[in-house]
């Protein structure tokens, strides 16, 4: 029979029958259920929270395409601005009988409504309130997975938020209107990640089970107003000194993570080739975070991928072949990518169960303000690499360096209350 209880703090050991009995480790495959129907149900979970984050990320990175800054070439129609218009980097300014756009009008925001010489605010607008949406949603939204409706219930309305939403922005008829849907649709979303992940966690490790539900329950019952998560996590010092430091990390991670693919457009390369080479960057780095996890410190992990990716941001602004800048450009890419899957679950780790979506939101919170500033640097850094490239770079190192404040978990279980992480003796009150 599989053991049905909930997980042990490691340093801690039961005895049965007069003898020690050790405690379980972390997480393994043994927390399956092994009956075939438990088994098929708990994969179909797992199936649903995948598809989850696959409509997360679909809805968060349209915009490298729907607001990519359109290739224009020089029309032969007016003799008199012919010169001027192919000594032109921007159609801005120039005859509109001279020039057109390579692709139809609709293929990108800033042809549709012609924002060619719009500010770099305005064309960043879009992105900036997907993500500004975000961040109000997870202040709003943040520790109604840990009170009021649930893991299950949360991720179902975001869901539907975001698809309701996501029609309604093809149907926008000029950027104002588009960019208040984005907001929304980032509202919809601000919870999507975390508690996808937070199911993923608890689901695999057994949290679902009654007996471990109620331990989970009892501790959070104490106080159940939206927000009093939040409390219990600042009144310990501990807490609080963890999350300010995982915030810090999270945003110059969340800044990168966002404005990289946005930025690979800069670089003058194809688009659609620079996306696919960052998309495909994805598996490896989740593939290596999942070995790194089991092998290596994660604290040690964040700091030295962070460090990696703000080097490579820089090496970007500095290298003249297009054909480098790319490989340094998907080599960051799947820097912070690896960083911020380790992160999320070196998170997961430090805080008990009974205020980890609480506290895994805030650190979202934090990621999605770095994401929200990345695309007003990335319409900058069209014209100053620096701005963007550079940026990112000198932002993700200096943030990277928070972790060092952080307690390693590599080696221990999940603690489900707060009261169990003290008496791990890996606290200072």
């Amino acid at each position: 029979m599989v053991n049905s209880e909930p997980l042990l703090p490691i340093n801690s050991v039961e005895i049965q029958n007069g003898d020690l009995k050790e405690p379980p480790m972390p997480f393994s495959s043994d927390d399956l259920d092994g009956s075939s129907g438990n088994l098929i149900s708990q994969f179909i979970h797992l199936l649903f929270v995948f598809l989850a984050w696959t409509f997360d990320a679909q809805l968060s990175f349209v915009n490298i395409f729907s607001d990519a800054d359109p290739a224009w070439h020089c029309t032969s129609g007016d003799s008199s601005g012919a010169s001027s218009c192919f000594s032109a980097s921007t159609p801005c300014g120039l005859p509109p009988e001279s020039w057109a756009w390579d692709f139809p009008a609709h293929a990108s925001m800033i042809s549709e409504w012609a924002l060619e010489c719009a500010s770099p605010t305005v064309v960043g607008l879009p992105a900036s309130a997907f993500f500004a949406g975000s961040l109000a949603g997870g202040i709003l939204l943040a520790t109604l997975s840990d009170s009021a409706l649930g893991r299950k219930n949360m991720l179902l309305l975001s869901c539907l938020t975001m698809s309701l939403t996501g029609i309604l922005t093809a149907l926008a008829p000029d950027v104002w209107t588009y960019s208040a849907l984005r907001f929304l649709c980032g509202f919809g979303r601000s919870t999507v990640c975390t508690t996808a992940l937070i199911l993923l966690s608890e689901t695999v490790s057994g949290r679902w089970r009654d007996k471990g539900a109620n331990k989970i329950d009892a501790d959070a019952s104490k106080s159940r107003s939206n927000f009093s998560t939040i409390k219990i996590i600042w009144d310990r010092k501990w807490a609080s000194q963890r999350l300010i430091a995982s915030m810090i990390a999270g945003f110059g991670i969340g800044m990168v993570y966002t404005g990289m693919p946005l930025n690979a457009g800069n670089l003058g390369t194809d688009i659609y080739l620079s996306t696919a080479l960052n998309a495909v960057a994805e598996v490896p780095s989740a593939l290596a975070a999942l070995v790194i996890v089991g092998v290596t410190d994660r604290r040690l992990s964040v700091l030295g991928f962070t460090a990696a990716c703000g080097a490579l941001n820089i090496a970007c602004v500095f290298l003249e072949t297009k054909a480098w800048q790319m490989a340094a450009e998907v080599a960051s890419f799947f820097s912070v990518c690896t960083a911020f899957d380790v992160l999320l679950i070196y998170c997961v780790e430090m805080f008990p169960t009974c205020v980890r979506g609480s506290a895994i939101s805030l650190i979202r919170l934090a990621i999605v303000l770095g994401g929200a500033i990345a695309p007003m640097l990335v319409a900058v850094g069209r014209r100053l690499s620096f701005v963007s490239f550079g940026v990112f770079g000198v932002v993700i190192v200096f943030c990277g360096m928070a972790t060092v404040c952080l307690p390693e978990t590599k080696g221990r279980s999940i603690r489900d209350t707060m009261e169990e992480e003290e008496e791990g003796g890996d606290c200072r009150k």
